[in-house]
């Protein structure tokens, strides 16, 4: 993957602004600091973010409900495909960059996908095999799965 192909958002809220420096410094260690991150809340945070980072205000912050619909009104401005996390989903090893371009293959190549979970959640719920991709093993939640929709860091198709 060349590192600033795919935008990478990050969402927060005011009241998580304290979680942001660590989020940076380990994206910035198991990521790199060439990708592009949109950080993505309300009020600007106080910490300062590195030349990578880049945040973008949606507004004043209400209640639990308009925050999910201000991400709505905000995703729907973005390209078609993006990797969305939330500031306390943190990395604990080095981004494989040939896997994550497997991932966005398979996406762009299958239209029926709405999200890719980048994380291992979808192994810790009732899945099923889904089969095989450019030598990779891929599996899908079951209709039945308890968090088959997460906020877990994803690879999302914006009509998804």
């Amino acid at each position: 993957m060349k590192e600033k192909d795919t935008k990478i958002i990050v969402t927060t809220s005011d009241k998580y602004h304290h979680i942001i420096p660590i989020f940076v410094f380990l994206f910035q260690k198991y990521w790199g600091s060439k990708q592009r991150v949109e950080l993505v809340g309300y009020k600007t945070p106080d910490c300062l973010l590195p030349d990578n980072f880049t945040f973008v205000s949606i507004g004043e912050q209400g209640s639990k409900k308009d925050f999910s619909t201000d991400l709505r009104k905000y995703f729907e401005e973005q390209d078609e495909y993006f990797i969305w996390s939330m500031e306390d989903t943190f990395l604990k090893k080095t981004i494989n960059f040939e896997s994550l371009d497997v991932l966005i293959s398979l996406m762009k190549e299958n239209t029926d996908i709405g999200r890719v979970n980048l994380s291992d959640e979808c192994v810790k719920q009732d899945h099923t095999y889904a089969g095989y991709y450019k030598g990779y093993k891929f599996f899908e939640n079951t209709q039945t799965a308890d968090y088959r929709l997460s906020t877990q860091i994803s690879i999302w198709r914006k009509e998804y």
